[in-house]
């Protein structure tokens, strides 16, 4: 246990700044899929219990969910970009 092969397995398996794209792509995906299933949620709510007057109404609703997921992906590339930098400053 331990050794020059464990420190060689130790060094290979911790990510780098070289990695940082890739993870803040993965974290944004994952990200945009969670918002989506909420959205999904929200728009099934819409329509099984929501009561709306005009169908325009609700076609607005519902295009209003798809809308935020698209205005979150912005907002979260920037936070998953400040928080990687953080990290690689403190470190």
């Amino acid at each position: 246990m331990g050794g020059v092969t464990y420190l060689t397995q130790l060094a290979g398996s911790v990510p780098t700044t070289a990695n940082t794209i890739y993870y803040c792509d993965l974290v944004k995906s994952k990200a945009l899929r969670r918002r989506g299933i909420e959205a999904a949620k929200n728009i099934r709510y819409l329509s099984e219990v929501q009561e709306f007057e005009y169908d325009e109404t609700f076609l607005t609703e519902v295009e209003n969910q798809a809308l935020k997921i698209r205005s979150m992906a912005f907002s979260l590339l920037a936070s998953t970009l400040g928080s990687f930098s953080k990290m690689y400053i403190k470190y």
